[in-house]
């Protein structure tokens, strides 16, 4: 027998885990359970700390004027010295925010979730996944903090923007995508990057859309749409880790929950990866939570609910892990099954073999590429979203007088929002911070600590200073709104009016940047918050609304504009979608674009100037008012703004039960139209696929993407449902004219729900399959028939249809 079995790369790499468990003490193996955090000055570290090695390094972000060498030089050293402390030089499993690119500088920056949930694009979502792995994987960072898979219906949480969208389909499709691409960005059979979806289960149903708060929903809701798409990410994605919410669902913690985490994750929906705390979780059961008495009580009810690994530091699973051990408190079983997992993921991953970044050269050949840039690009364009048009866009703005007004015309940082390396900046020049769990230590003392001027009307701290300086700097290639705009129209006449700042009610300026837009042409009018991480954010984690409309300060100048008659054009930039009475009454054309990240101002002039004719659909439906929430277009049937009941009010008796924007609602610069739908078989049984065709023609004068959108209702059911559900969807790509045949094919397990008996049931019965270009503008209806009941398993359904697009034979 090799005496060093674990060395044998022939083995696989849960034998290899095996034989190196048996080597391994018990303060060995707790040390595995372990995660450093070298943003923590007052915390344990690798000088003082870890003699045994440690399982995790936190790399959170490196400092803004780092760049990717210093990151792979910084990993190399802490890896280096973690090996050092391992008789069995037992590397660090490094971890790193992925949901908009890597949190390092150079990594290519994406729109973020909420945007690229607009853009409906699962093959270029799964792009995106590859180069975040690649970028990630060559400077050693092997355990992706993405996808985000919630399910968001409540605009007024500050982290909605995290989220693909309100429906579990969508978000299925997109978060599966993302986890296939960076887990297989690398070139080994087996996967390079480790995704980690969060935050298991609920947590975007919180009470008050408040951050953390509690969850409570009915065991069917919390299973049939906050699970799904954490089933199809581990069904169809192969999904190596999970993390868990904040928060309480129906009473109790998830961070102690064996039956959230162990019953339902693990045993009912198949997962066999990693488990992971969010950011100081376990040690909230008994700081926050209060269902523990202090940390010992926390690390056993934490390695009894599945937890591998407690980031971003040792709380309780610290030296008392070892003497609880020792005692017999917990079961040494629990503990090798425990590293067991982590050992297995890291042989996996290939770091036992190389645990060190690539070359300098090699980083060079990943990060900067033009490919990668290019899909950032194509992402920022496919992420926007055309809300109002009286057609003023495009726009021809050859001689004329531009008036380009607010805060986020003239600012980078705006494009970048929540998550990413854009927005993590303020933390490293010194912003207060409200992320979770981890204070954030910045040599910029002074800065910290002195009284913050807050903007007028605000809470708000005021921008620090130079911050526009250090994002410019660190997107070299990256213009403002304004900036974009002079470079695309050299012949144009482009002015600039501060108006207003993101938040508050300062309405000093209004009459200048009214005085500007009265003597131009065109009025481009930018507003929105600012989202991200810090108190001079207005939305992000942490960092919630009771409001979901546009702040006073730029309501109130909408309405000025309006009200003088002057046209103008909206761009809106924030985390959650617009929602302003003045946009809507007064603006002649209103653009989403979320953060749209590094290539974001190119995107958005390409589209007020027509060079990009915009696709993107909403993934949320949008309020009037925060009233309204939660606000989602999949409610139940008999309920929410679909009732018409005897009473003659159909509506709030001051606001309308409908959105003011639907779910998959967006506009183009051509029009579409539907035809000839067929079904293959009107009558199936619940194991038949169901094959419709139609075709969809671009009837404008204009090459543009529509995104057909399937929908299903199941007309009469044992228990109530929904009165629409996604089940597929697609981008089609027409030229001015062109038809195509689309044809999907849906799986009916996909109408699968939990019956009485709490078992996934295929029923028998009578559905409507709906094809449109929103929720609500239905094009073709036809009806298919289950001739019989169905039983299947939860991680064994299909969660969302496929389809094959092919060019129209036309009859010349």
């Amino acid at each position: 027998m090799n005496e060093f079995r674990y060395k044998d790369i022939i083995l696989s790499a849960e034998e290899r885990a095996k034989d190196l468990i048996h080597r391994m003490s018990i303060e060995e193996k707790v040390a595995q359970l372990q995660c450093y955090n070298p943003k923590d000055k007052n915390g344990p570290n690798l000088e003082n700390s870890f003699q045994y090695g440690v399982g995790a390094i936190a790399f959170l972000a490196a400092a803004w004027d780092d760049s990717k060498e210093m990151v792979a030089d910084k990993l190399r050293d802490y890896q280096k010295k973690v090996m050092a402390r391992s008789r069995f030089d037992i590397p660090a499993l490094f971890h790193i925010e992925g949901l908009t690119g890597a949190l390092m500088p150079e990594a290519t920056s994406f729109p973020t979730g909420i945007g690229r949930g607009s853009a409906w694009d699962p093959e270029l979502e799964y792009e995106a996944g590859k180069i975040i792995g690649k970028e990630m994987s060559a400077v050693g960072i092997k355990h992706a903090l993405a996808p985000v898979l919630d399910v968001t219906r409540d605009a007024r949480l500050g982290r909605q923007g995290e989220s693909y969208g309100e429906d579990p389909t969508l978000v299925s499709a997109l978060g599966t995508s993302y986890v296939l691409g960076i887990q297989n960005s690398g070139e080994n059979d087996d996967y390079n990057i480790m995704a980690t979806s969060k935050h298991f289960i609920g947590y975007h149903a919180g009470q008050g859309g408040i951050h953390a708060a509690a969850t409570n929903v009915p065991e069917r809701e919390l299973q049939e749409i906050f699970g799904k798409p954490f089933q199809s990410a581990i069904s169809k994605g192969n999904l190596r880790s999970v993390m868990n919410q904040y928060g309480s669902v129906n009473g109790e913690p998830v961070a102690a929950s064996k039956y959230l985490l162990q019953d339902l994750l693990r045993k009912e929906m198949g997962f066999n990866g990693l488990l992971v705390a969010d950011y100081a979780s376990i040690e909230e059961l008994f700081t926050r939570m209060k269902v523990c008495e202090g940390k010992n009580e926390a690390a056993v009810k934490a390695l009894n609910a599945g937890f591998d690994l407690e980031l971003p530091t040792p709380s309780a699973y610290g030296d008392n892990l070892v003497q609880l051990l020792e005692e017999g408190k917990i079961n040494i079983k629990l503990l090798d099954e425990t590293v067991l997992r982590v050992l297995t993921e890291k042989f996996r991953l290939g770091i036992f073999e190389n645990p060190f970044p690539s070359s300098y050269e090699k980083i060079n050949e990943v990060f900067n590429k033009e490919e990668s840039k290019n899909i950032s690009l194509k992402y920022a364009r496919e992420s926007l979203i055309l809300l109002k048009n009286n057609g003023i866009l495009p726009l021809d703005a050859t001689d004329k007088k531009v008036a380009i007004i607010g805060h986020n015309a003239r600012s980078t940082r705006s494009l970048f929002g929540g998550y990413s390396y854009g927005s993590v900046l303020e933390l490293a020049m010194g912003a207060r911070n409200t992320m979770a769990g981890i204070e954030v230590q910045t040599d910029e003392v002074l800065w910290r600590n002195k009284k913050k001027d807050t903007y007028p009307g605000s809470i708000i701290d005021v921008e620090i200073p130079k911050l526009e300086q250090v994002a410019s700097k660190a997107y070299k290639h990256c213009k403002n709104i304004l900036e974009q705009f002079e470079q695309c129209c050299p012949n144009s006449d482009i002015q600039y009016q501060y108006g207003y700042p993101y938040v508050g009610n300062d309405t000093r300026h209004h009459e200048d940047a009214l005085k500007l837009a009265k003597e131009s042409d065109v009025t481009i009018v930018t507003v929105g918050g600012k989202y991200g991480w810090g108190t001079s954010c207005s939305t992000g984690e942490g960092i919630d609304s009771s409001s979901i409309n546009l702040p006073q300060c730029q309501e109130e100048f909408l309405m000025k504009l309006g009200e003088s008659g002057i046209p103008f054009i909206v761009v809106h930039l924030d985390g959650r979608p617009i929602s302003s009475d003045a946009a809507d009454q007064y603006a002649s054309a209103i653009i989403e674009a979320w953060n749209p990240g590094e290539f974001g101002s190119q995107a958005i002039v390409e589209t007020i100037l027509g060079t990009n004719n915009p696709s993107g659909k909403l993934p949320v439906s949008v309020a009037y008012s925060s009233a309204q929430a939660p606000l989602y277009y999949n409610h139940s049937q008999g309920s929410s703004y679909h009732v018409q009941t005897g009473s003659p009010f159909t509506r709030y008796i001051d606001l309308p039960h409908t959105p003011r924007y639907y779910f998959g609602y967006g506009l183009s610069y051509t029009t579409f139209a539907y035809h000839n739908l067929q079904i293959e078989k009107s009558k199936i049984k619940p194991f038949e696929k169901i094959h419709i065709n139609f075709e969809v023609e671009n009837s404008g004068d204009k090459d543009g993407i529509e995104i057909a959108q399937i929908y299903v209702c199941d007309k009469v059911a044992s228990l109530v449902r929904p009165a629409q559900e996604l089940v597929g969807f697609c981008r089609i790509p027409l030229e001015a004219k062109q038809k195509k045949k689309v044809g999907f094919y849906i799986d009916p397990s996909q109408f699968a729900f939990l019956d009485e008996d709490m078992k996934w049931k295929i029923e028998a019965g009578e559905f409507d399959v709906m094809i449109g270009s929103s929720s609500e503008d239905i094009r073709l209806k036809t009806n298919v028939y289950i001739l019989e009941d169905g039983y299947t398993q939860s991680k064994n359904r299909e969660f969302y249809a496929s389809y094959k697009i092919s060019e129209y034979a036309s009859e010349n």
